[in-house]
């Protein structure tokens, strides 16, 4: 399974989400593809029923590009950051069996490891380089390639919701410190960006389906519980990083998005101004399908 690669090709972008498969394709800066569509109740987890929801995704967009990338959530994959000597790419490539061993808690044989060295001087850190270590059960991995197939596409690579967004936020320009979250249907994406790379992720477990059942603005308790996991989020980053972080914008991405009272909330919490990303004239739900399509293989 190859994961965080560069090469020459572009890729179409897919999102499977729990509520809507999107697809987006670019070219030379462009949005030339996009589609989506509903993904029935659970069908999530069945992969019967993500093949129709792609098909008709795929039918929407027209789309011609074949080769495909993945983005798949911290529900999914297991996902490390860690502080290592530094060292080239391929003496770390081929340790890989080792640190996963160190940091993953599944035997190697049960995963297929990667990584992607996001700082390689690390501020505070003398000799030492940040690396996310990322690891997807075999199964699921090959689970995902048949679906692929199926549906008369190739699957070239599965990434990671995080590293896609943070492609994404590259291509928009988007640089100093700041904290993004993506809002999904039933998991949200925490990240924070310092000097404008990705330094830190996490998933939980609050998604729009939540927060859409509330009424605002009496009830926001699904709300003021992600409030509390990015300031969890930041606390824990500022505890690794041994000094203060600052972050200087809040970038608000998925469906999410979308609650307006939600985005309103978080950024005056944060004390932060906010923005909700359309990326290339898109919905912010696009989000991840552009980061992944931003990719070259």
């Amino acid at each position: 399974m190859g994961i965080f690669g560069f090469g020459r090709k572009n890729l179409l972008g897919v999102d499977i989400g729990t509520a809507f498969i999107k697809v987006v394709a670019i070219d030379k800066g462009r949005v030339v593809a996009q589609g989506s569509a509903p993904v029935t109740e659970n069908g999530a987890d069945d992969f019967s029923k993500m093949a129709s929801a792609l098909e008709m995704a795929l039918e929407q967009a027209k789309v011609r590009v074949t080769d495909a990338a993945l983005a798949i959530g911290a529900d999914k994959a297991i996902v490390r950051y860690v502080l290592l000597p530094k060292m080239p790419e391929k003496e770390l490539r081929a340790g890989l069996k080792y640190e996963a061993a160190r940091y993953l808690p599944v035997t190697d044989q049960d995963l297929a490891v990667d990584f992607a060295v996001l700082e390689e001087e690390v501020e505070g850190e003398p000799g030492k380089m940040r690396v996310l270590l990322a690891a997807v059960r075999r199964e699921l991995a090959q689970k995902y390639y048949d679906l692929f197939e199926q549906v008369g596409l190739k699957l070239r690579v599965i990434d990671l919701v995080p590293l896609a967004l943070y492609r994404l936020f590259r291509a928009l320009d988007k640089r100093g410190n700041a904290v993004a979250v993506d809002v999904g249907e039933n998991y949200s994406h925490v990240m924070l960006m310092d000097g404008g790379r990705l330094v830190f992720s996490r998933a939980v477990n609050i998604g729009c389906r939540e927060m859409a059942k509330v009424a605002f603005p009496s009830g926001l308790n699904p709300a003021a519980d992600l409030m509390q996991e990015i300031r969890r989020t930041l606390d824990f980053y500022r505890m690794q990083k041994r000094f203060e972080y600052a972050p200087e914008m809040l970038l608000i991405l998925g469906g999410g998005a979308y609650i307006e009272e939600v985005t309103s909330y978080l950024g005056e919490e944060l004390g932060l101004k906010s923005e909700v990303l359309k990326p290339f004239g898109l919905g912010p739900e696009y989000a991840v399908a552009t980061g992944l399509a931003l990719r070259e293989r």
